[in-house]
């Protein structure tokens, strides 16, 4: 009626580094050149996931309203990626007015 009874429990994980990297390295540089005012352009770029695991990502911007003042929109600016796969991420810039050349950065803030 007192008997003690033990079971054992294996407890197994790992840690696994998170990996990403953008398909190639011309990427990284996003150059619309001269665009007429109206009209929308558009570029992509591509988010590889090397990991193991799923990430989370988050794109903000190196400047809050940069990339807004200069008529750059991007999309998605938040999403998850599956281990071994890639998420699209679209980048457009539509001139209302005349811009000054400009350089602005748009930060990829991963979690695994």
């Amino acid at each position: 009626m007192n008997d003690i009874y033990t079971t054992n429990v294996k407890i197994l994980g790992e840690g696994t580094p998170i990996i990403y990297e953008l398909e190639s390295n011309d990427m990284e540089y996003i150059d619309f050149k001269e665009v007429s005012i109206g009209l929308e352009y558009s570029k992509k770029i591509k988010l590889l996931n090397k990991s193991k695991i799923e990430l989370n990502v988050d794109l903000v911007e190196g400047r809050k309203g940069e990339l807004e003042n200069n008529f750059i929109t991007y999309i998605p600016n938040s999403f998850k990626v599956k281990p071994k796969h890639y998420q699209e991420i679209e980048i457009k810039f539509l001139p209302k007015t005349r811009v000054p050349k400009f350089v602005s950065e748009l930060n990829i803030k991963v979690q695994g």
